[in-house]
């Protein structure tokens, strides 16, 4: 069973259940069954007269960061993300000098955040690097395994040699692109206005575009092809924009909102369909454009 919490997805393998005979442990046939958006469990033959013991069987459960040092720890994950075999990505903050990382990363020096990856049992790390010049909030993988991190920028991104990125001078917001080993950064770019720009959404379609989403308070806010190319009245306004693969042009890039802000608080808040359109969802106020089969 897979269910989605506001922290991300935990998976419960096929659940156990059993009565006690004497001193045995006799099974009994059980599994998952959903019912009017209701989950329960499908029983086999059992004995009545008996207690029935049923386990939901969490597949791992791992305590992951470094060590405190003599002025505490502040550590955390910012964000996580599944890939198509299993493998669990986490990236968030960390001010630990001990943090694990393996061999051959980008980045084994200490820094403000981290990206890593564990394979499907939890028990061992795939790769886990620090990174520089980027808070971490968002997370996605694609279909190759590349892994893209997106938020708050900061002096020091790893903008590879030779690439073209969208803007090398510091924002308020960064992207970065990974290899699926993260041993190298295959792209990274900088990305924003004057004002405070914020990442609440990050997703990748089958083309390897890059989709942003979130607030800006800025009035030269990157457009490309808009829906809306103002800033909204009250200072404030969502915005979605879609990079290409090298992170070095836009497709498009729109504010959305009049006078609202696409405010999520995870990367649900923002999803893509096989055609590529863009869904996204937050907070807003009257003036926020709705189309003629609008829900009231």
């Amino acid at each position: 069973m897979l269910l989605q919490t506001n922290s991300g997805q935990m998976r419960l393998q096929k659940p156990r259940a059993y009565q006690i005979v004497g001193d045995t442990e006799v099974e009994v046939p059980v599994n998952y069954v959903r019912r009017e958006g209701l989950v329960g469990f499908n029983m086999g033959r059992y004995d009545r007269r008996r207690a029935l013991i049923i386990d939901p069987v969490l597949v791992y459960s791992t305590f992951f960061g470094g060590t405190a040092g003599s002025d505490g720890l502040s550590q955390g994950i910012g964000a996580l993300a599944l890939d198509s075999s299993g493998n669990l990505y986490v990236a968030g903050f960390t001010n630990s000098t001990s943090f694990p990382v393996t061999n051959g990363v980008v980045d084994p020096n200490p820094a403000p955040s981290f990206i890593s990856k564990l394979d499907p049992t939890g028990t061992s790390l795939i790769f886990s690097t620090y990174i520089q010049g980027i808070g971490i909030g968002a997370l996605a993988v694609d279909a190759q395994g590349n892994v893209y991190v997106a938020d708050g920028g900061q002096k020091g991104l790893p903008i590879p040699t030779g690439s073209n990125p969208f803007q090398a001078n510091v924002k308020t917001i960064a992207l970065l692109k990974l290899n699926p080993t993260g041993t190298a950064v295959l792209n990274a770019t900088y990305f924003g206005g004057s004002g405070l720009d914020t990442v609440s959404g990050l997703a990748i379609d089958s083309a390897d575009d890059v989709y942003l989403a979130g607030s800006t308070s800025s009035n030269d806010f990157p457009v490309q092809n808009p829906l809306q190319s103002a800033l909204g009245t009250s200072g404030a306004s969502g915005f979605v924009t879609e990079f290409n693969p090298a992170l070095s042009a836009l497709i498009y890039s729109t504010y959305l909102g009049a006078n609202s802000k696409v405010n999520m608080q995870s990367t649900e808040g923002l999803a893509l369909d096989a055609l590529g359109d863009a869904y996204v969802v937050g907070s807003a106020n009257p003036g926020f454009p709705t189309t003629r089969a609008r829900i009231r």
